[in-house]
């Protein structure tokens, strides 16, 4: 069976999705996103965190 007929026979069915799997979705979803707005985070206190030492380093040089 090709991926179209698949495609097609999955959009007229008329069962749909339990509230289980849809929580899990939401649940994986919102995990990743938390993922991504930690990173996000972290990657700036990083950067802030480059910059001060790297404007401390030339201020000791000169």
């Amino acid at each position: 069976m090709k991926l179209s007929e698949r495609l097609k026979k999955k959009l007229k069915m008329s069962r749909g999705e339990s509230i289980a799997e849809t929580l899990i979705a939401l649940l994986i979803s919102s995990a990743g996103l938390m993922m991504l707005a930690y990173m996000i985070t972290a990657g700036g206190k990083l950067v802030t965190g480059s910059r001060t030492r790297m404007s401390e380093y030339y201020k000791k040089k000169q």
